[in-house]
């Protein structure tokens, strides 16, 4: 997007220059032609200015390329998971996906953060779940002031509204300043989530860049396993 409107001044500043010297100058006007050949200050211009360009161009291509090393790291960092016996869906994020995790918590400094969202019906083994993930939170030692479990509400509510089950269940939950429907990840489609009737969550580490993917739904007992490792590490 920043090429294109650099781009779009480019265009605009030549068309702007090429129309009024074709106005000013018409025949009718009887204006006798300037020459610039062997012109040193122009030619050094015209040469300039387009590359110029090209080295701004090159500056945001070349940012993305040293960010693109970051998800082959990353790739390392969840293998190395695995082998911990990490059993969440992992998702290697994007730069607009680490980006949203920042603008939630950013603040939080080396906390792992639980986002919870949808507003789906809560089953009898999702019910059991919330329940020994509460007690996880308040009695173990090892999530003590490791773990933040915030809500994002749908944007058709309007407002970071906790569901009545969910407060009840984990009542030390916040919500989030943003909504989940800021949250475009692709990976949601792939799995089918829909907002009214599924409820999932996503633990993110502190650095943003290891993203675990639970289903509530089905009361996810590897999520409590998994933060156990996790937070001793």
């Amino acid at each position: 997007m920043l090429i294109m409107w650099g781009f779009a001044a480019v265009s605009a500043v030549v068309f702007a220059c090429m129309f009024y010297i074709m106005f000013a100058h018409r025949r009718s006007k009887r204006v006798n032609a300037a020459h610039f050949h062997n012109n040193i200050g122009v030619e050094m211009l015209w040469t300039l200015v387009p590359m110029l360009i090209l080295v701004g161009m090159s500056m945001p291509a070349l940012h993305n390329l040293i960010e693109s090393s970051d998800p082959q790291e990353h790739n390392i960092t969840l293998r190395d998971l695995r082998a911990q016996g990490i059993t969440g869906v992992m998702i290697t994020p994007d730069a607009m996906m680490i980006d949203f995790f920042r603008k939630i918590d950013d603040t939080r400094v080396g906390q792992w953060s639980l986002l919870v969202f949808g507003e789906g019906d809560c089953g009898l083994g999702c019910e059991k779940f919330l329940a020994e993930l509460r007690i996880f939170t308040t009695k173990s030692q090892e999530a003590r002031g490791k773990l933040s479990i915030r809500y994002l509400s749908n944007r058709s509510s309007r407002r970071n509204d906790i569901p009545p089950f969910l407060s009840r269940a984990l009542p030390e939950m916040s919500a989030a300043a943003a909504t989940f429907s800021e949250f475009k990840s692709p990976f949601l489609d792939e799995v089918s989530f829909v907002v009214t009737d599924h409820l999932v969550g996503i633990l993110v580490s502190p650095d943003k860049l290891t993203v675990l993917f639970y289903n509530f739904q089905v009361g996810e007992k590897n999520l409590l396993e998994d933060l156990t490792r996790l937070l001793r590490g």
